[in-house]
C-alpha cells in the first residue's frame, strides 16, 4: 500500500490526471456494459470509435462515420470472441446521442458528434482494454452458451448425466437470458439424438 502512495506521490500532478481519466472512462464503459440487456452495443461503438480516433485523431464524427466504426468494431469483437452471441444489433442513428449518457459524445450538429477529451486522451489504453473486458462481461453473463453453437461439444456434454446437469444448472442459474438459451439448446440436443 505505502508503494503505490509512493509511486503515486512520485507521478506528475498531469500523469495523476491522465490515470484518474482513464479510471473515469473504463467506469462509463463498465456502466455501458451493466446497462446492456442483450448485446453489448455500446461498448462496442466506443471501442469502434476509440478506434478510428487513434487512426486518425478526428475528434466529430458524423453519423455514417460512426456507423462504419461500429460495424467495423463488431466484426472484430466476433473474431475476438470466436462467437457473435450477446454481440452487436443493427445500427441505428440514435446510438450516437445515447452515447452522450456516458459523457463519450456531445451532438454538435445533427447527426454530429464531438468525442470528449477525456475519452480521447485515453484512446489507446481503451482500445487494448474493452475487448477482453467485453469477453469477460459476455462470459459471465451467457456462460459456455457459445460453444453450444457447435453440435459435437453439445453432444460431448451431454454424454455424462450428472455433468451435463451440473452444467445446466449453473447455466441456468446466470440469468433469465441463459434459461431461455439452455432450454432451447436442450431442445436441440434432444432433437438431434432421433
Amino acid at each position: 500500500m505505502a508503494s503505490s502512495k509512493n509511486a503515486r506521490k512520485a507521478q506528475s500532478p498531469k500523469g495523476i490526471a491522465r490515470i484518474d481519466s482513464e479510471l473515469e472512462c473504463k467506469g462509463e464503459i463498465e456502466r455501458m456494459l451493466k446497462n446492456s440487456q442483450t448485446k453489448v452495443i455500446m461498448p462496442a461503438l466506443a471501442l469502434g470509435v476509440l478506434r478510428t480516433y487513434s487512426a486518425n485523431r478526428k475528434q466529430v464524427f458524423s453519423d455514417s462515420e460512426i456507423r462504419f466504426s461500429y460495424e467495423s468494431a463488431v466484426r472484430s469483437l466476433k473474431t475476438h470472441l470466436g462467437h457473435d452471441v450477446h454481440i452487436g444489433a443493427k445500427y441505428e442513428d440514435a446510438y450516437g446521442m445515447r452515447m452522450s449518457r456516458y459523457g463519450f459524445f456531445r451532438s454538435v450538429g445533427h447527426l454530429r458528434y464531438e468525442l470528449a477529451k477525456r475519452f480521447a486522451d485515453c484512446a489507446e489504453q481503451l482500445v487494448s482494454w474493452i475487448p477482453d473486458r467485453i469477453k469477460q462481461h459476455i462470459h459471465s453473463r451467457i456462460g459456455v452458451i457459445p460453444e453450444l453453437v457447435d453440435s459435437k461439444v453439445r453432444l460431448r456434454i451431454a454424454e455424462d448425466v450428472s455433468k451435463f446437469m451440473k452444467l445446466i444448472g449453473e447455466q441456468m442459474n446466470l440469468n433469465a437470458t441463459s434459461f431461455e438459451i439452455v432450454s432451447f439448446a436442450l431442445i436441440k440436443i434432444h432433437l438431434e439424438k432421433f
